[in-house]
């Protein structure tokens, strides 16, 4: 309004009928005192210079070293699901995301201190809910105690209570450790440093992740020089702010939430191959709608860049992707193995618990095991959960004992994934597991047979030396070992304790006649006993 214009108002306003001009004053300063509000109800509408709304920058904590949420591709540069979770929450907010990725004492000491505003991938426990806020779990998975497969025994923690555990540094294990009463307890910066530790035989026994010791061990070689022990918790991978700081949190949550659900699946199968127990804030970046922002741009270069780094990350991902589903397949089949055969010398005296056992645990160890069921038939026992469900693919390998067919096992598939239709509906290294299996079953048959009939001649041998009169012995000249029925006592006196002794007895018992042939054979006639 020009500065005349309030002249010209009031005296508009003056010249209405029985206004005077204390009313006009009292108008005018109410308009004032109205406008005066307006403007300062907009001013503390606006958000302040620290608040979440105008942050242009966020830094986010966590482990280096925590395939597969916070890994190294081949240049160095970071990757893993949640690095690509975080990048669609920069791209969904677009607020800027910075990692600070360490050995994980250290991210986790530089969240405290305020240089990161975000711990991610951390295990909620009591201790750390006082100073942090915590989101739902993106993912829940198990801790358990790996140890060397030269030992025996490790079942549960007291089992390992007179043993150096290795932990990482601040894990949640080494406080759920602590917090059961271990004190010798053996701190590495990373899990990579620990699995190193275990292999060299620095530790015998380490606390991890378990998706994450199997993946560890696995890309090493190592699977079958560890064992793992039943789990000891559930651990559930959530991120955190420090307490008190729900702007932050509130809206680290909002741009998850704003993350489209095509992105969750499609970061879900590339980095995990399968659904996994997750809330909606699990990281899911699609570097592929990033190329599309680049092609509405229109930068023909960018264009062409973007083209040729598509197909080299698709290369290697595919290759990566394919590499942990195998790895996760051979695993479940070692376990499976490493299960039967334990049930087989469990249950070789009850064929009928054996064949149940069996049944219902072998599917586990194959491609789909929803879709896999199991027959398995020993002798004049069997365990059918086939029954009448429609078979589409199916495997049956002989059971042999003693090179006699025994009985068979059987797995079938009452539908097969698209995978499968492209190719064997069972693949080798399954082939080759059922073999395992079968052949454990008839060698430890055939070896329980043998030792009831070594069982049964010496309960004959012994009944028959009880009920006879004669004296029976027999003697290794080889080492000087012998043994005598009871019958001795009876009819020669008591029975020596040394070998000399009982030679010369026996000699002395001979009739003249059979002395030569008696002395021979009791003392070196060549035979040995």
């Amino acid at each position: 309004m020009a500065p005349g214009s309030l002249r010209c108002l009031s005296a508009r306003w003056a010249s209405w009928p029985g206004l005077s001009r204390a009313g006009i004053g009292a108008v005018m300063l109410s308009v004032v005192v109205f406008v005066a509000s307006v403007l300062m109800a907009a001013a503390q509408a606006l958000p302040g210079a620290d608040s979440p709304a105008l942050r242009r920058t966020i830094t986010v904590a966590g482990p280096a070293n925590f395939p597969p949420f916070f890994m190294q591709d081949p240049e160095g540069r970071p990757t893993g699901s949640r690095v690509e979770a975080w990048l669609a929450w920069q791209e969904a907010t677009g607020i800027e995301v910075e990692f600070l990725l360490d050995d994980w004492g250290v991210a986790l000491s530089a969240f405290e201190a305020g240089e990161a505003d975000v711990m991610d991938s951390i295990v909620a426990t009591a201790k750390r809910r006082e100073t942090m806020r915590f989101s739902e779990p993106f993912i829940t998975i198990h801790s358990s105690l790996f140890y060397s497969a030269e030992m025996l025994g490790i079942t549960d923690l007291d089992s390992a209570r007179s043993l150096v555990i290795g932990v990482m540094t601040r894990d949640a294990c080494e406080e759920f450790l602590r917090a059961a009463g271990f004190d010798a307890l053996r701190a590495y910066p990373d899990p990579a440093s620990l699995i190193e530790a275990a292999a060299a035989g620095e530790v015998r026994v380490f606390c991890m992740l378990e998706h994450q010791a199997w993946y560890l061990l696995g890309q090493r070689n190592l699977l079958d020089r560890f064992r793992a022990a039943p789990p000891l918790y559930v651990a559930q991978g959530r991120w955190a702010v420090r307490k008190g700081d729900d702007p932050l949190f509130l809206t680290v949550e909002a741009g998850f939430r704003a993350i489209p659900p095509d992105r969750w699946r499609e970061l879900d199968q590339k980095w995990y191959g399968r659904s996994l127990e997750e809330s909606g804030d699990r990281g899911r970046s699609d570097w592929l709608l990033q190329l599309a922002a680049i092609l509405l741009g229109g930068v023909a270069l960018a264009l062409l860049w973007a083209y040729a780094l598509r197909r080299k990350v698709r290369r290697e991902m595919a290759s990566r992707e394919g590499a942990e589903r195998w790895l996760a397949k051979r695993v479940r089949e070692a376990q499976t193995t490493h299960w039967a055969f334990e049930a087989v010398k469990d249950n070789v005296r009850d064929i009928a618990g054996m064949a149940s056992l069996l049944a219902r645990d072998l599917p586990e160890g194959f491609w789909f095991p929803k879709h896999a069921y199991a027959r398995v038939r020993l002798g004049d026992t069997c365990c059918d959960l086939i029954g009448t469900r429609p078979i589409v693919a199916s495997m049956t390998i002989p059971v042999l004992v003693d090179g006699r067919p025994y009985g068979e096992v059987t797995v079938v598939y009452d539908a097969l994934s698209p995978e499968q239709e492209k190719g064997d509906a069972f693949l080798a290294e399954e082939d080759r597991m059922m073999r395992l299996i079968a052949g454990r079953i008839g060698d430890q048959i055939a070896r329980q047979r043998v030792q009831d009939s070594l069982a049964l001649s010496e309960e004959r041998f012994r009944l028959v030396t009880e009920v006879t009169r004669d004296v029976y012995f027999d003697i290794d000249l080889a080492t000087g070992a012998f043994w005598v029925n009871d019958n001795y006592r009876s009819v020669i006196g008591e029975i020596p304790e040394e070998f000399d002794d009982l030679r010369a007895a026996l000699l002395a018992r001979a009739v003249p006649e059979d002395r030569e042939i008696v002395q021979a054979g009791l003392f070196g006639g060549g035979q040995g006993r």
